[in-house]
C-alpha cells in the first residue's frame, strides 16, 4: 500500500491542452476499434 501511495503522490494531474488532445485521440481510437463504448468525453477544470 505504501508503494501505491508513493506512486500516486508523484503524479502530475495538470494536463495541458496538448495532453487532453492526445487523450481524446487515444480514446477515439479505442472506440473505433470497439474496445470501449462510444460516449461523450468531458474533462473537469479543477484548481
Amino acid at each position: 500500500m505504501a508503494a501505491c501511495r508513493e506512486y500516486l503522490s508523484g503524479l502530475d494531474y495538470g494536463l495541458s491542452y496538448k495532453h487532453l488532445e492526445g487523450l481524446t485521440s487515444f480514446l477515439r481510437r479505442l472506440t473505433t476499434r470497439g474496445m470501449v463504448r462510444e460516449g461523450a468525453l468531458a474533462f473537469l477544470a479543477v484548481a
